[in-house]
């Protein structure tokens, strides 16, 4: 079951700090970039894939954790460089 992801109408910080103390949305993208990552956001990103395109992934304090949960899904997923960059391998 899909739950709703409000990413697109969210504002959120977009430097790539992590606040330990706030659990944001994330989501992954069901579509591979041409590397062949899968890229997670953060809810609120600019770089956010269409709604239809996102596997939602549930709230985290951090990205490390997220991505562990987006690997649960696309073994090659990645951070954004734009909202997670401290989980962005490329």
């Amino acid at each position: 079951m899909e739950a709703y992801f409000r990413c697109a109408n969210e504002v959120s910080d977009q430097t790539g700090e992590e606040n330990n103390n706030i659990k944001e949305e994330y989501c992954v993208n069901k579509n591979a970039q041409d590397s062949g990552d899968h890229e997670m956001h953060k809810s609120g990103c600019k770089w956010m894939p269409k709604s239809e395109n996102r596997q939602y992934l549930d709230k985290f304090s951090n990205c490390k954790d997220a991505l562990k949960e987006a690997k649960k899904y696309y073994e090659q997923a990645d951070g954004c460089s734009y909202c997670c960059s401290t989980c962005d391998t490329d």
